[in-house]
């Protein structure tokens, strides 16, 4: 993963950022919960840190998915050691 400097704060932020907008399948299509996990761990072990998500995608379910998901991996993957996670 490359990364960039945010402006002066020092944090270093992906390149890559990880939409969220199908996460959940409440509206009729997008992924179900299992497989939002699988693509949040697999981007935060590839060393991604930024997520896009939105209080209307999926009527709140996408941020709920994201929340209760990084929660059981935030220590572990989410702030790779050449990030600054503070």
């Amino acid at each position: 993963m490359r990364y960039r400097t945010l402006g002066r704060s020092g944090l270093r932020v992906a390149d890559v950022f990880l939409g969220t907008m199908t996460f959940g399948s409440e509206w009729g299509w997008g992924a179900p919960i299992e497989e939002c996990r699988r693509l949040l761990e697999a981007y935060a072990e590839a060393g991604g840190n930024v997520i896009d998500t939105a209080n209307n995608y999926t009527d709140g379910n996408s941020e709920r998915i994201v929340g209760s998901s990084s929660a059981r991996t935030a220590t572990t993957t989410c702030c790779p050691p050449s990030t600054r996670c503070r």
